[in-house]
Parts: structure tokens; C-alpha cells; sequence
């Protein structure tokens, strides 16, 4: 595709976004989220193309917007291609800089984390028969060995 191409359908789109802002039934926000980061990558008389960022976006995009995205096209074009479609160009998705996964660290304690006292154990003593002692602190060399598989 030539730049003079790419420029015709930025323009395009640029009308189209500014029309679909105009009559969206929602808020900024939720306009911004479905289409803030949308183009349009080839228009002809049966088809129009849109790319999104990702296949969350356009499977929602595909089955609750396309016949706004229509109406949008009939008042600004004049016509709807009959075949109008979403892809997935996940170049157009954010970069996040020094972005990590999360790290999970379990918080949850088992039966088995709880240790009878020699007294419970035994039956004798005040503490007979009292049920569990105090937790013992989470083995936090485990914990991280686990995490590094």
C-alpha cells in the first residue's frame, strides 16, 4: 500500500471517528476503550477493513459495534460495504516499559502448616487436648525455589 493510500484511509478514518464520537450512545471513556487506538486499513466498494489491538477488542468490536460502525460509514461515505470486518494488529497495542508479571505469593495456610506441641501431642499438661499450637512462619526458601519453576 502507498503512502497516498495510507493518507486517504487515515482521512477516512478520521472523519469516521469523529462521526462515531459524535453519535456514540456511551461515554468518552468507553468510546476511547473500544476504539481509541482503531484504523482503517483498506476500504473499497464490497469491503472495509478495521484493526485493533487485540482479539478481546474485536470480538466485542465485531459482535456489538459493527452495525454502528455502518451507520457511521453510511453518513459519512454515502454507502456500507457489504462486508465489513475486524482484525488484530497488535502493533497498535500500548508499549509498557519494564513491564513483569506479578509475582504470586500464596497466603494460605493448610491444616498442615500448624504444628501439634510435644504437650498436645502427648496429652499431658495444661495445653492437653487444646487443639493446634501457633502457625509456623511460611518456609520462604521453598516458596521462592517453587516460584522458579
Amino acid at each position: 500500500m502507498d503512502q497516498t493510500n495510507n493518507d486517504y484511509l487515515s482521512d477516512i478514518w478520521l472523519m469516521l471517528d469523529t462521526r462515531m464520537r459524535e453519535t456514540y450512545p456511551y461515554t468518552e471513556e468507553s468510546y476511547a476503550l473500544w476504539f481509541g487506538r482503531m484504523k482503517l486499513t483498506h476500504l473499497d466498494a464490497d469491503r472495509a477493513v478495521f484493526v485493533c489491538e487485540n482479539e478481546t477488542k474485536r470480538g466485542i468490536i465485531s459482535k456489538r459495534f459493527l452495525d454502528f460502525i455502518a451507520a457511521s460509514m453510511e453518513e459519512v461515505l454515502g454507502y456500507i460495504p457489504p462486508d465489513i470486518s475486524v482484525k488484530v494488529d497488535t502493533s497498535l497495542a500500548p508499549v509498557i516499559e519494564n513491564a513483569h508479571p506479578p509475582k504470586i505469593v500464596s497466603v494460605y495456610r493448610s491444616p498442615l502448616d500448624y504444628e501439634l506441641s510435644a504437650e498436645e501431642a502427648d496429652g499431658d499438661g495444661e495445653n492437653a487436648g487444646k487443639g493446634w499450637s501457633q502457625p509456623q512462619p511460611p518456609n520462604l526458601e521453598a516458596q521462592k525455589l517453587e516460584a522458579q519453576k
